[in-house]
């Protein structure tokens, strides 16, 4: 009994003495922390301050109930110093800088408004598209493409998931917003009045004359030629595939509305008629949505 009571004593001397450990372990960390955090947070980011960046993890924004780090940036930054080192320019200033954390934030808003409304980018729109543009700036001799991009500091990876996902998300998000017949009624009543003229019998090329925001289409009475579906816009070619002879039909693309006449086909190729309503209501549309997320840059350069 007598060596169980001296055990008690030691055990709680023990924990009290953990426990009082703990404490002051734990007040310590939050005073450092503390004093870190007005350290970084105070006044603009240095390059000593740029340093702890990459290295600890730190909220530099918030853009919506998301948290961008600090890593994500300190990538970006040092990309662009590659870059501007590269290009023989003079080294990023505070301006620079500025313009890349916008771009940071700017991409986070768009992923979170495209996620809203359903809009998301697969892995195989992104290859497909580098496929396109590779092929396209090979033209003019073998690994152009590639050789450009390493030129740039950054990986073919990279490349991909900085700058054609975020271009392809803001095409596909226009699409879908040109799609939005409740967003667009102005847009879709002039084609349905205008599809509603050429079932009365009036001419595709006096409609295009008249209608069309395509000033080169005006010329040509809405006569695109035979055209080959891959020239037009992705998002165009596969109900351009779909289109049956000598029935008017309207198509929704990043730019607006398009009203297309299929009048033959010959070798893969379509004979077209384009009547186009240019939709400017986007930009609007968009502001109000970022408006509603809470945007907060946490450091200022």
């Amino acid at each position: 009994m007598v060596e169980l009571f001296f055990f008690r004593i030691d055990f709680m001397q023990n924990l009290r003495r953990a426990i009082k450990y703990l404490f002051w372990s734990v007040a310590i960390l939050l005073i450092v922390v503390f004093i870190l955090g007005c350290w970084l947070y105070s006044g603009k980011l240095t390059p000593l301050k740029f340093r702890f960046a990459g290295i600890i993890p730190y909220p530099v924004a918030l853009v919506g109930s998301k948290i961008i780090f600090s890593p994500q940036l300190a990538q970006k930054v040092i990309a662009a110093n590659v870059i501007l080192n590269k290009v023989q320019q003079v080294e990023a200033d505070e301006q620079i800088y500025n313009k890349i954390f916008t771009r940071l934030i700017d991409e986070e808003v768009l992923n979170q408004i495209a996620g809203r409304n359903s809009v998301f980018v697969s892995d195989n729109e992104i290859d497909t598209e580098y496929l396109e543009k590779s092929k396209l700036a090979d033209s003019n001799g073998p690994d152009t493409y590639s050789r450009t991009i390493a030129q740039y500091g950054i990986g073919k990876n990279e490349f991909k998931n900085r700058v054609i996902k975020f271009q392809l998300l803001n095409n596909k998000l226009r699409v879908w917003f040109n799609s939005q017949e409740v967003l667009n009624s102005d847009n879709y009543t002039s084609a349905g009045n205008i599809l509603q003229k050429l079932q009365q019998g009036e001419q595709f090329e006096t409609l295009a004359n008249e209608f069309s925001d395509d000033k080169a289409g005006r010329i040509t009475g809405g006569d695109l030629g035979f055209v080959d579906p891959i020239q037009l816009l992705p998002e165009l070619r596969e109900p351009v595939l779909k289109l049956n002879n000598d029935q008017p039909t309207i198509i929704p693309s990043r730019y607006g509305l398009h009203i297309f006449l299929l009048k033959s086909q010959m070798n893969n190729k379509a004979h077209l008629y384009q009547i186009f309503l240019e939709n400017q209501k986007f930009e609007s549309w968009y502001s109000k949505q970022v408006l509603n997320l809470k945007i907060k840059k946490l450091i200022i350069f």
